[in-house]
């Protein structure tokens, strides 16, 4: 989960922009390669306009690579997606829309003190024509002695078709100093 709030000092709105998410994988018997994958997400985005989106999917991917030094992993399957989005207009914007999605997700690990985490989402959807959302993330992290370590981290959402007076993406860099026990 990561919480971030900032308040410009010339007096312009907050941005603020909330986001968790919770998910299982489930590997196949006899096979670690093979897995199926059931996931919640939540976000919450000023920049979107965006209330909530809770999405829920489940789906199956497999390792394509999977060893001591590096994972690369690629999964599909059905997302339901549900949103309800602020606007100062007389009436209220909701969406709920079903999404196939796609995903790769690509480790590095066991370089010494560096590990190295990409992913990419990208969710079409099935019951908005036209519609296509992604989600990315890049997480670099350098373990110092003693399990302290430093995490430099970027996000990106984008939306094709975003609610009107909203952006089309919203991102986010973040960095982290902490203490692995």
């Amino acid at each position: 989960a990561l919480r971030s709030v900032q308040t410009p000092e010339d007096g312009t709105a907050r941005v603020k922009r909330t986001e968790g998410g919770l998910g299982f994988l489930i590997f196949f018997v006899r096979d670690k390669a093979w897995f199926s994958v059931a996931r919640a997400d939540l976000l919450e985005s000023s920049e979107l306009n965006l209330n909530i989106r809770a999405l829920t999917k489940g789906g199956v991917g497999n390792y394509v690579v999977k060893n001591n030094r590096m994972n690369l992993g690629l999964a599909g399957g059905i997302a339901w997606n549900y949103e309800d989005y602020s606007n100062d207009g007389p009436t209220t914007t909701d969406r709920n829309s079903a999404e196939l999605f796609a995903a790769a997700e690509y480790k590095i690990f066991d370089l010494g003190d560096l590990e190295l985490n990409t992913k990419v989402i990208a969710y079409p959807s099935l019951t908005e024509k036209g519609r296509f959302r992604s989600d990315f993330d890049f997480n670099i992290e350098y373990e110092f002695g003693f399990d302290l370590f430093i995490n430099l981290g970027f996000t990106l959402n984008y939306d094709n078709q975003p609610v009107g007076g909203a952006s089309s993406d919203d991102y986010v860099f973040a960095t982290t100093i902490g203490w692995k026990l």
